[in-house]
């Protein structure tokens, strides 16, 4: 994961590669303050499985998202590549907490069209987190 980044660093520069890591650790801390509230709402509640399925989905895509849009909000530039790319980090580390946990790698069709509607979502991130124009003071 270290070479990746050094490969980052000598393709888009220093600021990229920070505003990527920085993109993709904010990400994965939302995930888990989101995961931690979920967790929090199934256990007081009688909700379905189906219903946390649905949640984690939806906090995947939010946080590749958050990724994406915070990257390029950083870098003001290249918002539609450096979102997938830290959509792309996002999801790694993600696989990598995983696999840490002791979870084993799917490549179910659900797993593959999560991650690639994940990564279309850092993608328009970026690009929002580069257009939107923030307010003079």
């Amino acid at each position: 994961m270290f070479k990746g980044v050094f490969i980052l660093k000598n393709i888009f520069g220093i600021k990229s590669a920070k505003a990527v890591l920085t993109g993709a650790a904010s990400a994965i801390l939302l995930s888990v303050v989101m995961i931690f509230i979920l967790a929090w709402i199934l256990f007081s509640s009688s909700l379905s499985e189906k219903v946390s399925d649905a949640a984690v989905l939806a906090i995947t895509i939010a946080s590749a998202f958050f990724a994406g849009f915070l990257c390029a909000r950083i870098n003001k530039a290249n918002g539609m590549v450096l979102g997938l790319v830290s959509g792309l980090m996002y999801l790694v580390m993600i696989y990598v907490i995983s696999c840490f946990f002791g979870m084993r790698a799917d490549f179910s069709t659900v797993c593959v069209s999560t991650a690639v509607l994940s990564l279309i979502c850092a993608a328009i991130g970026g690009i929002l987190g580069v257009n939107i124009k923030r307010k003079q003071k």
